[in-house]
């Protein structure tokens, strides 16, 4: 499995859950607040926990790749490291924690 832990690090003052509410925002606005069943979308925060946190890991993927981890098509980081993944902040651990939260 991938290491996360420069992933745990927030953006820029930005902690990742922020980064997601916002991208979870822009593909509302995107879609006139509709899903990919034509119905309302919540508001981030009527969201079930694991809808956040696979935005979460979204984000993630995307700004790990965009870091430069990903040096082609071919070598873009292991989208399966996120099953089973949980956000630090659910885990009661610092942003900045060294840990994918799946027991190492």
């Amino acid at each position: 499995m991938g290491e996360l832990s420069e992933m745990t690090k927030p953006m820029r003052g930005n902690s990742y859950e922020s980064i997601a509410k916002s991208a979870y925002k822009a593909y509302a606005a995107s879609t006139d607040n509709k899903n990919f069943m034509g119905e309302p979308m919540p508001e981030w925060e009527a969201l079930p926990q694991p809808i956040q946190t696979a935005w979460d890991a979204a984000t993630r993927q995307i700004i790990d790749i965009w870091e430069g981890n990903a040096i082609d098509w071919e070598t873009f980081p292991d989208e399966q490291k996120w099953n089973g993944w949980v956000p630090p902040r659910l885990r009661g651990e610092d942003q900045n924690a060294n840990s994918t939260g799946k027991g190492e």
